[in-house]
Order: structure tokens, then sequence, then C-alpha cells
């Protein structure tokens, strides 16, 4: 088994393993608000996608949250991520 550092995440989109701090984290509260957490603050439950144009698209279109988090997420979630490819 490979010893990763701790600051690593995987990618919900290409299950490659990045950096903390080049992924965008999506939380899911104990409440069942979800956020993107952009300061990586956030408590509950997260989920990481690569700041990579790919990752996002496939993220967006195939509704992977929805798969991770095991519930419908609202499309508002979904327009964050287009934004933040936008701005790529």
């Amino acid at each position: 088994m490979k010893n990763f550092p701790k600051e690593t995440r995987t990618c919900i989109a290409c299950k490659r393993r990045r950096d903390k701090n080049d992924c965008l984290r999506i939380a899911k509260l104990s409440n069942g608000d979800i956020f993107v957490d952009k300061e990586c603050k956030l408590g509950g439950r997260g989920v990481y996608i690569c700041i990579d144009n790919t990752c996002m698209k496939m993220v967006v279109s195939k509704h992977l949250l929805n798969k991770s988090f095991k519930v419908n997420v609202n499309k508002n979630i979904y327009d964050c991520i287009n934004e933040k490819l936008e701005e790529n």
C-alpha cells in the first residue's frame, strides 16, 4: 500500500490523487445542505474535484455529486462548478 502525503485528496471524476490545494471541495453538512467549500473549512462529508476542465465537465455532465452524496444535488451547485470552469 502506498503512503500518500496527508494533504492529498482523490478526485471523484478521474480518481487521481491530487494535492488538496489543487482541488475544489464540495461539502454536505449534517443537516443535508450542500455547499461549494472554497475555504475547505466546512465540516461534514466532503468530495473533491480536480481544478481541471475535463474533471469539472465530467462532474456536471454525469451528475457525479448526486452519486457521491446519494441525494439529488441542487442545480445551483452545478452552476457554481460551471462558473469555476469559466474562470479557468
